[in-house]
C-alpha cells in the first residue's frame, strides 16, 4: 500500500507529500526531519509516521500535541481522508493503489533475449545530443504554450527527483522512490531497474514492477540493455511492433510491446546499470520528451544511487568498529560476553512490538550494542569477581553510565543522541530510585526504559560467577512485579507479550556478525 498527504492548510497548500512503504517520516521544525514545517506549536521533532504491516501510525512526540481529526493522539492509525493538524498545518491522509504499488522483484527473473537487431524506428542518443533537446538547452527555441507547460512539469519531476535522492540514504528505499516516480510520471506497463556487478559485468535487477505471476521469466532485449549500459546510449523504439527483433518467438508477451525506452544510470565516474520501460498500449507511447525526461532521472539517480552505497558502505564500517570496540569490551569478563548483542536483539523486538518504526528501532539497536561501552573505565578486576561486590566496588561499577556517556558524546553524529541516552540513563528506574541521575517516569528517555528492559532480562537470564540463570517462572515474577517499580510498565508489558508467546529471538553470535563487518569492509576498500 502507498500513500500521500495533501496539505490542506499552511504553506506550500495543495501539496502531495509521498509517503514511502517500510520507512518512517519525521516531521517537525528542525531540517532533520524528512519532513520540515513550520509555526509557533511545532516542535523540533514532532510527530512521526511510521509504515509497517500494510499500515501507517502516526505517532505524536511533542509536548504541544498531534492532532487527528480534531483530537489530540498520542499514537493513532492513519484511515482513509483522516486530517492531521500539526500547529496551523494541516494535512489529509490518503491510501492509494496506482500502478507504482504493482507486482514487485520477489520471485521475478528477467530473461535477456539474445540477437535483437534495431529497426528503422529505433532512435540512438548519446548524452551530449540530449543535452542540446528543449528541456536541458536554455536556447533551444519554444513555439506554443502546450510545450512551455511540458518542460515545466518535467523539470519540476527532476526537482523532485532531486529533492527525493538527497534525503534517502538507504539504497533500496532509493530504489523503490525512484521507480515509484518513474511509474507515476511516464506510465509505463513495465520498469526495470537494473543494476551492473561492478565485479563480474552481470546485469540483475533491482527492482522490477509489473503485474506478473511469481517466478515468471520477463523477457528484456539483451542488445538494448547491454548497448545502454556498456555504450552509454540512450534508446527510444516508438514501435517495436514493426522492430524485426520481435518476431522471434522468443516469448508470447514480448510481442504485444509497442513502446520501449532505455536510458544508462550514470554517476561522474561510471555507469551503474540502466533503466528500462516498456509499454503495449499504443504505438508512440514514449516520445522523444519522454527519453529526455528518463535520462534527465537517470543521471540524477546515478549520482544518487552511487552516494547512497558510499553512505551504507561506511555506516557498515562504522558498525564493524562499533561490534569490535563492543567484542574488546566484553572479552574482559566471560560471563557477558554477547550480553551488548543480546540486549541489542531484545529491545529491537520490543520496539517492534511497541509499533516502532525502521529508524527509531535501529537506534535503539545502536544504543543498545553501546549502552555499556562505560565498563571499559571499570577495573577488570571489579567485573569479573565471583562474590558481592562491597559498596565501593558496586560504586565504580555504578560510574559506568556516566563514562559511556562522555564517550560517546565525543562523537560528533546526529544519529548518537539516542545511544548517548540509553548509555547514560538504561539503570534509570520508573519510580526514581535508579542512577546516575534518579530520573522517574517519563522523564527517563523512552529508549533507554527499552534497553534498560532487555538488560535486565538478559541479567536474569544468563549465568553469573556466582550464580546460575533464574527459573523462567521467577523472571515472569520479576518483570510483572517491576511494572511500575523499575520499569515502564508499557514496555514491560510489550517484552512479556513477545516473550510469553515464544516470539522472542536470541541473535547470531557476535563472531558472525563481525566477519559480515569485515567482508563489507573488504568491499569498501576493494573499490
Amino acid at each position: 500500500m502507498n500513500a500521500i498527504l495533501i496539505v490542506k492548510a499552511g504553506p506550500g497548500k495543495g501539496r502531495k507529500i509521498y509517503l514511502p512503504h517500510g520507512r518512517s517520516i519525521s516531521i517537525g521544525r528542525s531540517p532533520e526531519n524528512e519532513l520540515q514545517i513550520y509555526g509557533e506549536e511545532v516542535s523540533r521533532e514532532h510527530s512521526e509516521i511510521v509504515s509497517g504491516a500494510g499500515q501507517y501510525q502516526l505517532i505524536d512526540r511533542s509536548s504541544n500535541g498531534t492532532f487527528v481529526n480534531g483530537k489530540r493522539i498520542k499514537r493513532h492509525k492513519l484511515d482513509e481522508n483522516d486530517l492531521i493538524q500539526i500547529g496551523d498545518n494541516e494535512f489529509e491522509f490518503q491510501e492509494t493503489e496506482s500502478s507504482a504499488s504493482k507486482k514487485d522483484d520477489v520471485g521475478t527473473e528477467v530473461k535477456f533475449v539474445p540477437h535483437m537487431t534495431r529497426s528503422s524506428g529505433t532512435q540512438v542518443f548519446g548524452r551530449e545530443e540530449l543535452n542540446q533537446t528543449l528541456l536541458l538547452d536554455t536556447n533551444a527555441p519554444v513555439t506554443d504554450v502546450a510545450s512551455y507547460r511540458q518542460i515545466h512539469q518535467n523539470l519540476a519531476t527532476i526537482y523532485k527527483v532531486g529533492n527525493l535522492i538527497n534525503s534517502t540514504e538507504n539504497p533500496q528505499e532509493l530504489y523503490d522512490t525512484l521507480m515509484d516516480t518513474i511509474i507515476d510520471v511516464i506510465n509505463p506497463e513495465r520498469a526495470f531497474l537494473l543494476l551492473r556487478d561492478p565485479e563480474s559485468g552481470d546485469i540483475r535487477p533491482a527492482v522490477v514492477r509489473c503485474e506478473v505471476a511469481i517466478n515468471e521469466r520477463l523477457p528484456l532485449s539483451q542488445t538494448i540493455v547491454q548497448d545502454c549500459v556498456t555504450k552509454s546510449q540512450h534508446v527510444l523504439c516508438p514501435d517495436a511492433m514493426m522492430d524485426e527483433r520481435f518476431n522471434t518467438g522468443d516469448s508470447i508477451f514480448i510481442n504485444k510491446i509497442r513502446s520501449v525506452m532505455c536510458v544508462p544510470l550514470e554517476s561522474q565516474k561510471q555507469i551503474l546499470g540502466a533503466i528500462y520501460v516498456d509499454s503495449s498500449q499504443e504505438t508512440g507511447a514514449f516520445t522523444e520528451r519522454h527519453l529526455e525526461l528518463l535520462s534527465a532521472i537517470g543521471r540524477q539517480a546515478g549520482i544518487g544511487i552511487e552516494r547512497a552505497n558510499l553512505i551504507q558502505e561506511l555506516e557498515d564500517l562504522a558498525m564493524w568498529s562499533i561490534l569490535t570496540l563492543v567484542a574488546a569490551i566484553e572479552a574482559k569478563d566471560q560471563y557477558t560476553r554477547g550480553h551488548s548483542e543480546r540486549v541489542a536483539a531484545f529491545s529491537v523486538q520490543i520496539a517492534e512490538q511497541l509499533g516502532e518504526g525502521d529508524k527509531m528501532i535501529e537506534n535503539i539497536r545502536l544504543g543498545a550494542l553501546l549502552h555499556d561501552v562505560g565498563k571499559i573505565g571499570v577495573p577488570e578486576a571489579v567485573l569479573t569477581k565471583p562474590g558481592r561486590l562491597t559498596d565501593e566496588e558496586f560504586a565504580l561499577i555504578k560510574e559506568h553510565p556516566v563514562t559511556g556517556a562522555k564517550i560517546i558524546g565525543q562523537i560528533d553524529n546526529r544519529r548518537m543522541k539516542h545511544p548517548l541516552d540509553i548509555a547514560r540513563h538504561h539503570h534509570e528506574r520508573w519510580d526514581g530510585r535508579g542512577y546516575p541521575d534518579g530520573l522517574a517516569g517519563d522523564r527517563i528517555p523512552y529508549t533507554a526504559r527499552i534497553v534498560g528492559v532487555a538488560d535486565a532480562y538478559d541479567a536474569m537470564s544468563t549465568a553469573r560467577p556466582y550464580r546460575k540463570p533464574y527459573e523462567k517462572e521467577f523472571i515472569a515474577q520479576e518483570m510483572m512485579t517491576g511494572m511500575g517499580t523499575q520499569f515502564d510498565p508499557e514496555i514491560a508489558k510489550a517484552f512479556l507479550t513477545v516473550w510469553q508467546e515464544g516470539r522472542l529471538r536470541r541473535p547470531k553470535t557476535l563472531q558472525i556478525e563481525l566477519m559480515q563487518a569485515q567482508s563489507a569492509n573488504k568491499a569498501f576498500k576493494s573499490q
